[in-house]
């Protein structure tokens, strides 16, 4: 029953973190003619600042002995600086997506498309 449950959850899960944002992309890209090009450099930026970068130097400093003693003996400042270390990159690769790849699609429609495929 356990596992059945567990299974269950994870397709609402991927549903809900997949589909729903590619469900919206396609009426907003239908209804109010943003561009998908916006969705995709989104998806890219998020993959390039998250799992690509801040994930495995994370996974680096956690190797280290400094950084573990920091993290367990002050924890919400530790917490505090993830929050912020994902905050920057999230931050400098949006600006860097649509800076340099969206910089002539500037509009709320495919600012909401890009915030989509960003997750």
């Amino acid at each position: 029953m356990g596992l059945g449950l567990t299974v269950f959850f994870m397709i609402v899960s991927a549903f809900i973190c997949i589909l729903v944002p590619i469900i919206l992309a396609a009426i907003m890209v239908k209804k109010y003619k943003a561009c998908w090009k916006a969705f995709l450099v989104g998806a890219i930026v998020f993959i390039i600042a998250q799992p690509m970068l801040r994930i495995p130097i994370l996974k680096q400093l956690g190797y280290t002995t400094w950084f573990v003693l920091f993290a367990n003996s002050n924890t919400m400042l530790y917490l505090v600086l993830l929050g912020l270390s994902a905050g920057i990159f999230e931050e400098v690769g949006r600006f860097i997506g649509l800076r340099f790849f969206l910089k002539k699609r500037l509009s709320w429609e495919n600012g909401v498309v890009f915030g989509l495929g960003h997750g």
